[in-house]
């Protein structure tokens, strides 16, 4: 494995980990009043239809990221990487906007949704440098 193969790697796991670990957060932030199809919902509803709307979308997400077929493997990379600047775009908006229910204000919420953004900035450059 070529160094850059492996950094690219660490680069990806270390956004990935900041993505999942921004959903621990999410939690105790209820991020799901934010979303636009249970926002309205009882808390308790909005809530369990989070969590386990969660658990697809986890699987999927592994399945795609650790898939034993490079290509898949690397598209899958690679729009995660484009997800992880699109959130925190849109974190920052929501924050730019005073969205009432948003509640990621602290440093560390902050440090977690930004550093997964450059995390994946970082992973599409080294991914042009690859293919070079």
């Amino acid at each position: 494995m070529r160094i850059t193969d492996r950094i690219s790697n660490i680069i990806f796991l270390t956004g990935f980990s900041l993505l999942l670990t921004h959903e621990l957060d999410a939690m105790i932030r209820s991020e799901w009043r934010l979303l636009p199809f249970i926002k309205n919902m009882p808390d308790e509803t909005g809530m369990n239809i989070f969590i386990l709307g969660h658990i697809p979308i986890f699987a999927a997400g592994i399945a795609l990221i650790s898939s034993l077929n490079n290509r898949t493997r690397n598209i899958s990379r690679i729009g995660f990487a484009i997800f992880f600047i699109f959130h925190g775009i849109l974190h920052f908006l929501f924050k730019a906007v005073n969205f009432p229910e948003y509640d990621f204000n602290s440093v560390l919420s902050r440090l977690i949704i930004y550093s997964c953004s450059f995390f994946g900035i970082a992973y599409l450059f080294i991914s042009k440098i690859r293919r070079v």
